[in-house]
């Protein structure tokens, strides 16, 4: 009768073990499945997130490509200006006593550039009386007749 008893105390025994290991690992696996359910978001919300800036790059990236364009424009007609001006400057250094037509050819230079440079927000502080007088055109009925 003693061993039938120790043996039904020691299977009890195992049996309460293995249902307490049983609930244990439950717990266990609700815990981490818990766990895993708030990585499962984290990880869902970043996805998200670098999608949202992958959009912003490449807007960005196509407004930068507009912008430089618009930069690249704007070198080609200062340098054009620029150009222009040194030419102009270079004429009338040359000639010891310029003609009429020199300085209206150097005029109409100087107004061009001028106005690119107005137009581009380069006047750094250029006075607006210059202005107006250089987008004056000249007028057709005051101009003094030129001998051939």
């Amino acid at each position: 009768a003693c061993f039938c008893k120790d043996t039904t105390k020691e299977k009890l025994k195992a049996i309460q073990k293995g249902e307490d290991e049983k609930a244990s690992l439950n717990a266990d696996i609700a815990e981490l499945s818990s766990k895993r359910d708030g990585l499962d978001r984290t990880i869902q919300e970043t996805l998200d997130e670098i999608s949202l800036q992958e959009m912003s790059m490449k807007q960005a990236s196509q407004e930068r490509a507009e912008a430089l364009t618009l930069y690249q424009t704007n070198t080609a007609d200062l340098q054009s200006a620029i150009d222009s001006l040194e030419g102009a400057l270079k004429t009338l250094k040359a000639s010891k006593t310029p003609s009429f037509a020199q300085v209206k050819t150097v005029s109409n230079i100087v107004r061009t550039a001028v106005l690119l440079a107005d137009t581009l927000g380069l006047g750094g502080g250029v006075d607006k009386k210059v202005i107006a007088f250089v987008q004056q055109e000249p007028s057709n009925g005051n101009e003094v007749p030129m001998e051939d």
